[in-house]
């Protein structure tokens, strides 16, 4: 007859107990990706909304600035191409120095964002982004207050009886906030990249040298070295420099030969008034520098900020770890030498010493013998 055990083996199983089973791996996170990233977005739209004294100085420094650019440049004549590009460059450098402000608060806040990354609370992209979003709102009113402000006081507005004034107007303002935010990404790397405030600060002044120098507004483009060219194409300040200088020459009134009295065309090879007045200081005339600055402003913010990513996330990994020890035979001794006493006594180290958070412990254990035994069973459950 045949015997249960042989029945159970023939039988099939049923198919919910043999379908696979397809293990996914869990996150060490307790949220999602975006959903960690609308909490941390939320925390630092809250910290910024209760930053007053800093959203306060900021403004009250926009509208200052702003009167005092718009009053020592107050109607500017386009023929003054060097007061223009005086003031556009002035303006792009204002945003620039003003976000130097900021350096301490990111710096200060690495502390936070690695105890919240050690205990797997935060990821550092998610912190990222949360930050970009969080500046948008101060960053876009400080750009209204003091471009509004510095644009009409100075009488940038060269051909104000055409119908793409407010356009003109719109280009202004959307560069110098693509500027500014670069501005705050670039700073945002430098606070990441340095150990503290010592380092970060002169870092940020240093890069503001090399970012006048290589604007084109200081030193002509013409003047540089030639092997030292590609500090112009690579400077924010540059592009925003030469974009602003374009959209506020090519209008219709100066896309003429005949301007104040004058007639280009005949003391230049250029075509019109504003070509002339933009090649005398190496600017292209192309309205198409205005697209092209727009793209590079953006794309130099996100690289700024892939890298912000990537110096945030080496400096949790390098300094986020729990402290591991090494078991090795010793440096512990048990009470009366017997391994498997009640306790163990810790031994200060005479040698070898480790360093980097990381301790090491000698044991004098011995592996207990284990004799393997076999057991066989047979004829266990019969059925007659």
């Amino acid at each position: 007859m045949e015997s249960l055990a042989t029945r159970m083996i023939s039988t099939p199983s049923e198919a919910d107990v043999t379908k696979r089973v397809e293990l996914t791996r869990a996150s060490p996170f307790p949220q999602s990706f975006w959903s960690n990233t609308i909490s941390l977005t939320r925390r630092q739209f809250l910290l910024v909304r209760r930053d007053t004294a800093f959203l306060r100085a900021r403004g009250f420094m926009s509208i200052v600035m702003g009167l005092i650019y718009g009053s020592t440049f107050f109607q500017a004549s386009p023929t003054e191409i060097q007061t223009v590009l005086g003031l556009c460059f002035q303006a792009v450098l204002f945003l620039l120095l003003g976000q130097t402000a900021q350096i301490a608060s990111f710096v200060d806040a690495r502390i936070v964002l690695a105890k919240q990354r050690r205990a797997q609370l935060t990821r550092s992209a998610s912190y990222v982004l949360a930050c970009c979003a969080g500046q948008l709102p101060a960053a876009l009113a400080e750009t209204v207050v003091f471009g509004s402000i510095t644009y009409w006081l100075s009488g940038l507005d060269f051909d104000a009886s055409s119908s793409t004034s407010i356009t003109r107007f719109l280009v202004f303002e959307g560069i110098l906030f693509l500027t500014l935010l670069a501005s705050i990404a670039w700073f945002f790397v430098v606070a990441a990249v340095s150990p503290d405030r010592n380092v970060a600060f002169p870092v940020a002044m240093a890069s503001i040298i090399a970012f006048n120098i290589f604007a084109g507004f200081v030193v002509p483009k013409d003047e540089l070295p030639g092997w030292l060219i590609w500090g112009y194409w690579i400077d924010p300040l540059a592009w925003s420099l030469r974009a602003l200088a374009v959209t506020l020459y090519r209008t219709t009134s100066l896309d003429k030969c005949e301007y104040g009295g004058v007639n280009y065309c005949q003391i230049s090879d250029e075509n019109t008034a504003g070509e002339y007045y933009l090649s005398t200081f190496d600017v292209p005339s192309s309205q198409l520098w205005i697209p092209l600055a727009a793209g590079f402003l953006l794309i130099t913010y996100f690289v700024f900020m892939i890298l912000a990513w990537l110096m945030l996330e080496r400096m949790c990994r390098r300094h986020g770890e729990h402290p591991t020890v090494h078991f090795t035979s010793s440096s512990i001794i048990s009470s009366n030498n017997q391994p498997e006493g009640g306790y163990m006594i810790a031994v200060t180290p005479r040698s070898d010493v480790s360093t980097h958070d990381e301790e090491t412990c000698r044991l004098n254990v011995k592996e207990a013998a284990v004799i393997p035994v076999t057991l066989g069973f047979e004829d266990l459950c019969q059925v007659p």
